[in-house]
């Protein structure tokens, strides 16, 4: 019996970080630590004996890393998993991202704190993590295997400037997004924008990691960027992106939207307001709400929009809300969405 504590795994090979996770969880504020590994394979062996409702891992361990373990894991026992690490991100930014591919729920980067008011905002945000991702029934979602398109797209004819892909995605959205995208060949005449919820120390090295794994170029936007067909343009973390009547990207600090910056719903208002039905928007896998309301506008406008359907989603959340509120003119398993976008475009007949 655990008297309703949330029953929490921890892997670290550094024992002053166990010594700070157990004060971050404590049973006063609803955690029970139920084990402590030193080592991925120490981790495993915790999760197939105990079966915790959430592992708190680091990536960087002896014996067996992270990835490796998230995958004996995700195999064995699905678990909810959250890496954390206090390591430089810079010389690491591979390594967290096939740990979400191999079924990792989320990244949370420990920050240098300085006072108590940013401990205790620290500490309040992981907990409410934990508390989120908890319930989530994870199964092992790997990236499938997908062939480009052997043709290079024709553009149809459509109204509107410019020709714009926007893309969301949240909670196993990394694995998700590759799936979809890695199907876009070089030579795709849409510029891809995309907002996927991550902090922001992780976000260059997604943008690096997604354009290892996809056939078209992807980086992070920047402010007055022009939309180029082909590339994938990335929301940079901490900021809202949105799409100017000249075509270029404007990035700015206002307001979380749902709580999120960048917000969805703030990236699809601006594409229906610019390119209206010369635009395709995707909602997929994700907590909360956001972008429901900017892909029914983006739905008004001429635009086709579609959502990821329950199914083949590890969180069933911001496809939900567009789905129900009639946002999606598709909703599609994840391995036909980005069939039926290329499906929008003419072949080109080789001879």
């Amino acid at each position: 019996m655990n008297n309703g504590l949330l029953r929490v795994v921890v892997a670290d090979d550094s024992g002053t970080i166990r010594a700070l996770l157990r004060q971050w969880l404590t049973p006063e504020l609803g955690f029970e630590i139920v084990g402590e590994a030193a080592n991925g394979k120490e981790c495993v062996q915790l999760v197939l004996n105990l079966r915790p409702a959430i592992v708190v891992m680091d990536m960087d361990m002896p014996v067996m890393d992270g990835v490796e373990a998230t995958q004996e894991i995700m195999s064995r026992q699905p678990t909810p998993i959250l890496i954390f690490t206090s390591s430089e991100i810079d010389s690491k930014r591979g390594v967290f991202f096939k740990a979400l591919a191999a079924g990792a729920l989320d990244l949370f980067h420990k920050p240098r704190l300085i006072t108590d008011d940013e401990t205790n905002a620290a500490t309040d945000r992981f907990r409410k993590l934990l508390k989120l991702l908890a319930p989530i029934k994870p199964i092992r979602r790997g990236i499938s295997p997908a062939k480009q398109a052997a043709w290079l797209p024709s553009p149809l004819p459509m109204p509107g400037f410019p020709r714009v892909l926007a893309v969301a995605a949240s909670t196993g959205g990394p694995a998700a997004l590759i799936n979809v995208l890695k199907i876009l060949p070089a030579g795709f005449p849409v510029c891809t924008l995309l907002v996927q919820h991550m902090a922001a120390e992780f976000m260059q090295g997604f943008a690096e990691w997604l354009g290892q794994n996809i056939g078209l170029p992807v980086r992070l936007a920047a402010h007055g960027d022009d939309i180029s067909p082909g590339a994938v343009l990335v929301a940079p973390g901490d900021v809202h992106m949105r799409l100017t009547a000249e075509g270029r990207i404007r990035l700015e600090r206002s307001e979380p939207v749902n709580s999120c910056r960048p917000s969805a719903d703030i990236l699809f208002d601006s594409v229906a307001r610019v390119s209206g039905p010369g635009s395709i928007g995707v909602i997929l896998t994700g907590m909360g709400e956001d972008g429901a309301k900017g892909l029914l506008r983006m739905r008004q406008s001429g635009a086709l929009t579609i959502a990821q359907d329950e199914a083949s989603c590890v969180v069933y959340g911001m496809p939900k809300a567009a789905a129900e509120t009639g946002a999606a003119t598709q909703v599609l398993p994840l391995e036909d969405i980005g069939k039926f976008i290329m499906s929008r475009f003419k072949p080109e007949v080789r001879i």
